[in-house]
C-alpha cells in the first residue's frame, strides 16, 4: 500500500482479504467477505452506487470471484440438476 494514499475501510478490507486468502487462512478471510457482502448489499439497497471510488458492482463481483477461486462454492450443475426451470 502506498503510504501516502488513504483508504476506506471496504478497500482496506478487500486488502485484508487478499493477504488472508495468499497465507490459505481461508476461515478469517470468508468472515471478512461475509461482512463484506452484507454491507454491499445493505447499500445498494439504499442506492449507493459507489464505495472508495469503485463501483458497488465491481466490489460484489471481486467478493464473490475470490469466493469461487477459492473453492467455497459447490459445482452449480451439482447444485442445481434436480431443478426444473
Amino acid at each position: 500500500m502506498d503510504a501516502d494514499k488513504k483508504f476506506g475501510k471496504l478497500t482496506v478490507n478487500w486488502l485484508t482479504v487478499k493477504d488472508l486468502v495468499s497465507q490459505k487462512k481461508y476461515d478469517e478471510a470468508v468472515e471478512i467477505m461475509d461482512n463484506m457482502l452484507m454491507f454491499l448489499g445493505e447499500i445498494t439497497l439504499k442506492g449507493v452506487r459507489e464505495v472508495d471510488g469503485v463501483s458497488v458492482d465491481l466490489w460484489k463481483d471481486r467478493v464473490w470471484q475470490m469466493i469461487e477461486t477459492i473453492g467455497l462454492l459447490p459445482e452449480i450443475d451439482e447444485d442445481i440438476k434436480d431443478f426444473n426451470f
